[in-house]
């Protein structure tokens, strides 16, 4: 029996199933079920967590996204959107987290300026699908001047889900 138990193989499966409970069991304790799902396409939150989730594409099978943080809320329309939920089922294709809304930002601990751009077809929140670099402050002064830059914060991944097409063209 003690041989059974100290081989390198079964410690490997016993590693890896645990990884898998622990999987299914976080996603338990956020109640999603792949069976149920919420009414409609919005951001939402279960009251007893602090993630939001943004549900939407519906028809075409649904899709789902983690917002990444409080900056990104604030640049879709802020909390007031978020509906919460005593349990929270999401249905559809988890994509991660959530890319960002069209315009321009900044992050807190840079200089450069990126404007995010495009349409995916499901322009309700207002996601695009590429996004550039400005090039310079005489650039940014015909995109309408800093005054159209949100700042965020430092973590914030402004890339995620477009394709980068290096720097901006002028408007």
């Amino acid at each position: 029996m003690k041989k059974y138990f100290s081989s390198p193989r079964l410690l490997k499966k016993i590693v890896r199933l645990s990884s898998i409970f622990f999987a299914v069991t976080s996603l338990s304790y956020l109640n999603a079920s792949p069976a149920a799902s919420q009414s409609s396409e919005g951001f939402y939150r279960q009251q007893d967590r602090p993630e939001v989730f943004l549900i939407f594409n519906q028809l075409n099978g649904g899709f789902y996204c983690r917002v990444q943080n409080e900056d990104q809320m604030k640049a879709y329309g802020g909390f007031r959107l978020v509906s919460t939920r005593t349990s929270l089922n999401l249905s559809g294709r988890f994509t991660g987290d959530c890319g960002w809304p069209n315009g321009f930002f900044r992050r807190s601990n840079q200089a450069a300026v990126y404007r995010m751009y495009g349409s995916l077809g499901f322009n309700r929140f207002n996601i695009g699908d590429s996004y550039c670099r400005v090039r310079d402050e005489a650039q940014m002064g015909k995109y309408g001047g800093f005054g159209v830059v949100s700042v965020v914060s430092p973590s914030s991944n402004l890339g995620r889900g477009r394709n980068s097409r290096g720097v901006c063209p002028n408007p």
